[in-house]
């Protein structure tokens, strides 16, 4: 028996326990003094409760415990209403009551009228007829409302139950009943040769069409693709042989589809091939035909010692494997995926720990105008001192600390860092000077973000002017009217905003004027192709179509990875505005930068600490 239900007994089993003593009081009472019949099966009655109780208590109930209670609770109220007449009577309505709150509705609403008209019966030869039917009456009308509301209490259940266990969206299984399922499954229906096939499906591309058609039609398309699965699970004949299969949505765009007694991983890979073939045929949205694609993920669980959490981590990092191999493909959870993910494990403990220990810290990378002459502003980049992730750079912990949730934590300690390195020498920066500061995509998606930058900036006394927040061109989908209006927020704040890597995203130049952009950031590949012969004349017109259209929309740009002498005096040639590179300054550290290129500050505030 389940932990709650055995509880839920025990209680049930202290409340029968207290009507044991008056029971036997009335027991003896009648033995001895009235009806001595009567007392004998009160007593009865009384060792009965207390018999079946005791197996309760102990962790043992007997199956009939409820059956046993009930057959007690009618002998009494029959018994006594054959010797003490009317007074028995108002015994049945507690009764009906109580078999109502521990029998189903059918059985109860049997029993009571079969109790009542047997207690009515009994007590006929003391009653008279007259008062028996007026009794009848309320009798009748505590089974119907009981009848109702038990009826009604258990809809209800049905209801919460059904919400609780189905998608709200799709009607199919939601994350929590699915689990439920995988957990039991493995347990009774997985051995070495009936094993358990998950496959784990994701909509590629899904927030594109989320952002361009809305979330509508969004919704409409994940109805769609429920429709495409059920479909394709119905008629795949190899998911016909297996014991048992279930579909749910987790989450978002993510599905899964479980099944069981498959016997190779050829059938699995065939059944994903056949979910894939349905799922891939174009989808008809308020007129408009969408092509979908998903990238999907496999674990087999051979064994019932697994879990359901272990197999949906597995099915999900393969799922990840083939969106990163180029999306719209099927990749099987193997060892390297394993190593992968341990590795990806260990990074994301080290990033905590890193934070835990304060073993971040900032570099600075000059930029330049004028080629390279005069210093306009610097780039602040996240690095560490932690053991556990010496070598392994922010390209490589940065996505994983977004994945595993830390990311908003590192955003605020840079942001935090370089307004205090600000505060140093605010007072000694030209007017023009400018700090960038990178921050995640998921702040996008922080409403909250804007007021926390306003927050940080008005303690450290910073000059939002100062401070130019840098987001990929990635991060940004057109027409995203919640990111549109979050960036204006931040702009209204008097912050500025690049448009880092720009050139490798999906962003046309005629949505530029949708987005407040104060810079353009050319992506350092395009840069590093700029000398390298007749091979790179795409990269060099990219280039200067982007110093072109940055004119035109009185937008300000920044070469990233200028390394050498050639790219520098193409790049002056074509009027970019600013640059930065090893050619010109590598990142340095605070105290360097500082010392390099404000040291008159440093003596100010040297000057100022000894004055004081």
């Amino acid at each position: 028996m389940p932990k709650r239900t055995l509880a839920i007994e025990k209680q049930l089993t202290w409340f029968h326990l207290a009507t044991v003593f008056p029971l036997v009081s009335f027991g003896f009472y009648h033995y001895f003094f009235h009806f001595r019949e009567l007392g004998i099966v009160f007593l009865i009655s009384s060792a009965l409760i207390g018999y079946s109780a005791f197996f309760t208590l102990t962790g043992k109930p007997l199956k009939h415990y409820k059956s046993i209670f009930l057959f007690v609770v009618s002998a009494n109220i029959i018994f006594a209403a054959q010797y003490i007449g009317i007074r028995s009577i108002f015994y049945l309505f507690p009764a009906i009551i109580g078999i109502y709150f521990n029998f189903p509705i059918r059985f109860s609403t049997t029993v009571s009228i079969i109790l009542s008209a047997a207690t009515l019966f009994a007590a006929s030869d003391l009653v008279s007829t007259s008062n028996l039917i007026r009794i009848s009456f309320p009798i009748i009308i505590v089974i119907g409302f009981a009848h109702l509301y038990r009826r009604t209490i258990a809809e209800q259940q049905i209801a919460l139950e059904k919400e609780a266990s189905e998608d709200y969206l799709t009607g199919i299984y939601n994350r929590r009943s699915f689990h439920e399922w995988l957990d039991r499954t493995i347990q009774t229906h997985v051995s070495q040769h009936d094993k358990l096939a998950l496959f784990y499906l994701d909509i590629d591309d899904f927030k594109r069409v989320n952002d361009v058609y809305g979330h509508a039609a969004g919704d409409r398309l994940l109805n769609e693709f429920t429709r495409a699965l059920k479909v394709s699970v119905r008629s795949t004949d190899i998911l016909a042989t297996c014991n048992e299969h279930r579909l749910a949505r987790l989450a978002g765009d993510e599905f899964v589809v479980a099944a069981t007694n498959v016997r190779h991983e050829k059938d699995a890979l065939m059944i994903a091939e056949r979910l894939l073939e349905e799922i891939n045929k174009p989808i008809q949205i308020d007129g408009i035909e969408l092509h979908i694609n998903s990238s999907i993920g496999i674990a087999l669980c051979e064994s019932n010692t697994g879990s359901a959490d272990q197999l949906l981590r597995d099915a999900d990092s393969a799922m990840f494997k083939s969106k990163s191999d180029g999306k719209n493909r099927i990749t099987f959870f193997d060892s390297s995926i394993a190593e992968k993910v341990a590795k990806k494990n260990n990074i994301a403990e080290a990033v905590n720990d890193a934070i835990l220990n304060q073993e971040f810290y900032l570099n600075f990378m000059p930029i330049f105008k004028d080629s390279g002459k005069t210093l306009v502003g610097a780039e602040s980049l996240i690095r560490s001192s932690s053991e556990k992730l010496k070598g392994i750079g922010p390209d490589i912990f940065i996505p994983i600390a977004e994945e595993y949730g830390m990311i908003h934590t590192i955003d605020l300690l840079v942001i935090t860092e370089t307004f205090k390195k600000i505060s140093e020498i605010q007072h000694s920066l030209p007017d023009e000077f400018v700090f960038s500061i990178n921050f995640s995509a998921k702040e996008l998606r922080n409403e909250s973000f804007p007021e926390e930058l306003k927050s940080l900036s008005d303690s450290f006394k910073i000059t939002p002017s100062l401070i130019e927040l840098e987001i990929t061109e990635t991060s940004l989908v057109s027409h995203d009217t919640f990111t549109i209006k979050l960036l204006n927020e931040i702009k209204s704040y008097g912050f500025r905003i690049s448009l880092d890597d720009f050139g490798t995203g999906y962003t046309a130049f005629s949505q530029l004027k949708l987005y407040p952009v104060d810079t353009l950031k050319i992506d350092r590949s395009f840069v590093w192709d700029i000398d390298a012969g007749s091979d790179a004349q795409d990269d060099k017109i990219m280039v200067d179509v982007i110093l072109s259209l940055a004119s035109l929309f009185q937008v300000k740009v920044v070469a990233e990875g200028v390394e050498n002498q050639t790219q520098l005096d193409y790049l002056a040639r074509s009027q970019c505005d600013y640059y930065q590179g090893y050619l010109l300054s590598k990142p340095l550290h605070w105290e360097v930068f500082k010392s390099t290129y404000f040291r008159d500050s440093e003596k100010s505030q040297r000057t100022n600490t000894s004055s004081r």
